[in-house]
């Protein structure tokens, strides 16, 4: 797994052992850190004739992206319009298949709803 930023490129995992004519899945996650940087978390796995996730998944991170040689600039993370990319590692000899896109983002109103409960839960224990 490689990430390229401003012409710079990390390896963040080799991939060894990858086999030929076998499909994968290519999960990334990304979790905003401040309003300038955000951590990236990238599993490729095998999978079986099912579908199944199968083995041992390689996994690549970047911690923070801030750390980076030129950081992304603050509009790569306030657009109001935000849109994923996919690539192959060689286009000509494939495409990206079966992609897939989920955005996880807790509204404050939630993440409110969900501290409240957690307090009511530790106020509620009983002493035996």
């Amino acid at each position: 797994m490689v990430v390229y930023w401003n012409s710079t490129r990390t390896q963040l995992n080799p991939l060894a052992g990858i086999k030929n004519s076998t499909w994968y899945r290519f999960e990334v996650e990304y979790t905003k850190l401040t309003n300038t940087s955000a951590k990236i978390v990238g599993t490729v796995t095998e999978l079986d004739a099912l579908g199944i996730k199968t083995g041992t998944p390689y996994v690549g991170t970047v911690p923070d992206t801030s750390t980076f040689i030129n950081p992304p600039a603050i509009d790569r993370f306030t657009s109001a319009l935000q849109c994923p990319s996919y690539k192959n590692y060689n286009a000509n000899s494939g495409n990206a298949d079966n992609v897939y896109f989920d955005a996880n983002v807790p509204e404050p109103a939630t993440l409110a709803l969900v501290a409240v409960g957690g307090l009511l839960a530790l106020l509620r224990r009983r002493k035996n």
